[in-house]
């Protein structure tokens, strides 16, 4: 049993008998249990094994999680977005996820030049208004840190603390590039590669 594969999720086996000699216990250990409890159960040890289980999994889970969070916010679009987006895709008529990326590449543009002209000139409801537009755009077609990154920008402007905007749209533009790049890379795959 390996207990560090990465494809399971971790287990920690404890070995519950009726047998007590100190020899059971090194018997079970050596085939690869955890811990080793025997009968009659008494209450505390019964949860020192359990504190010592949980303390052995909870950080090989969290750890597991960090990962797998990692990997979808390096991620510039979340693609059950746009499979999901292709199944609605109707036999003869044309891709709705290219249509959306379409609409996307054409329209985001001006918002971004929007939010631009509007830390020119510390306007602080029309870069609400651009960061809104941005970020239920990039939401639509799965770019979930743009959006994330633009409802930091929304929230920003609503508090009217100007001053953080600027080094936040520098993120907003790099990310939105990086959206851009994936996209108008998923506009040349054909429909039945995806």
């Amino acid at each position: 049993m390996e207990k560090n594969d990465p494809q399971r999720p971790p287990v920690y086996i404890i070995a519950l008998t009726a047998n007590a000699l100190e020899s059971d216990r090194e018997r079970c250990l050596s085939a690869g249990m955890n811990d080793y409890i025997s009968k009659p159960v008494k209450l505390p040890e019964l949860q020192a094994v359990l504190q010592e289980a949980a303390s052995y999994v909870r950080p090989v889970a969290a750890r597991k999680r960090t990962e797998e969070q990692q990997d979808d916010s390096d991620r510039a679009i979340d693609r059950a977005v746009l499979d999901g987006l292709r199944d609605l895709q109707e036999p003869g008529e044309p891709d709705a996820a290219v249509e959306l990326i379409d609409l996307f590449l054409r329209d985001t543009p001006l918002q971004i030049q929007g939010m631009q002209s509007a830390i020119a000139r510390s306007d602080a409801a029309a870069l609400k208004e651009s960061a809104h537009g941005l970020k239920g755009s990039a939401s639509n077609l799965g770019a979930r840190r743009l959006a994330r990154l633009c409802a930091e920008l929304e929230k920003i402007a609503w508090e009217r603390k100007l001053a953080k905007a600027e080094e936040l749209f520098g993120k907003v533009t790099e990310e939105y590039a990086r959206v851009c790049f994936v996209l108008e890379q998923e506009k040349r795959k054909p429909i039945d590669s995806v």
